[in-house]
């Protein structure tokens, strides 16, 4: 997974597009549990190792989007126009 964001930024789908069969499908249990499948596991064990950092779509820091992105790669960088809102 993390190879998948080595050189540019990824959404989750993006990411399972990637790995394929790498992050599998969890039984119903834990589907109920909130938790279909092993992608957001091994997210947070990145992002926890400081392998990978979250960035927010569009530069928003009020939305639930982001992107996933290995630690040493450029970025986009934002006016305060644009992250304000008003761009």
């Amino acid at each position: 997974m993390l190879k998948a964001v080595a050189s540019v930024p990824l959404d989750p789908d993006a990411i399972r597009r990637v790995v394929g069969s790498v992050a599998r499908r969890l039984g119903e249990e834990d589907k109920k549990k909130g938790v279909s499948t092993t992608l957001p596991l091994a997210l947070g064990k990145l992002q926890a190792y400081g392998q990978i950092r979250r960035v927010p779509v569009n530069g928003r820091l009020d939305q639930q989007r982001h992107l996933y992105v290995a630690w040493g790669i450029s970025i986009p960088q934002w006016s305060d126009e644009e992250v304000a809102g008003s761009a």
